[in-house]
């Protein structure tokens, strides 16, 4: 049976995963002398990270704060399909692993944005009640 500690573990262990993957991926795309692809994997991280901040920020304010299109179980299928696809893996001349890396910088900070327009709609309805 889980216990509280045990879902905090959790979810720091899985923060700490995503942002290692994230940061070999930001140093493979520096290694090759791509900087664009290498910063915009580095503001994935702060990216991911915020999405689960301000879920935690929310939550810890009273407010449930599950919206947003980028969550984790999204962002690792998008992350895992470009890795899987990266430089050729799976197909010859196919490399996902830029657009995925793209994809998730976008869809993160939207995913930032919606959370913080929930939590202040949220937090001005709970103000005027």
């Amino acid at each position: 049976k889980g216990t509280q500690f045990g879902a905090f573990l959790d979810s720091t262990l899985d923060r700490i995963e995503e942002g290692v993957v994230l940061a070999a991926v930001c140093w493979h795309f520096a290694d090759q002398g791509d900087a664009v692809p290498a910063a915009a994997a580095l503001l994935v991280v702060l990216g991911s990270l915020m999405v689960s901040y301000t879920r935690a920020r929310a939550e810890a304010l009273g407010v449930e704060c599950k919206v947003g299109i980028a969550t984790r179980p999204v962002r690792v299928v998008i992350l895992s399909a470009g890795l899987m696809f990266a430089s050729g893996e799976l197909i010859e001349d196919v490399d996902l692993l830029p657009a995925a890396i793209y994809a998730m910088l976008v869809l993160t900070t939207f995913t930032v944005f919606q959370r913080v327009w929930h939590v202040r709609g949220q937090l001005v309805e709970r103000d005027s009640t």
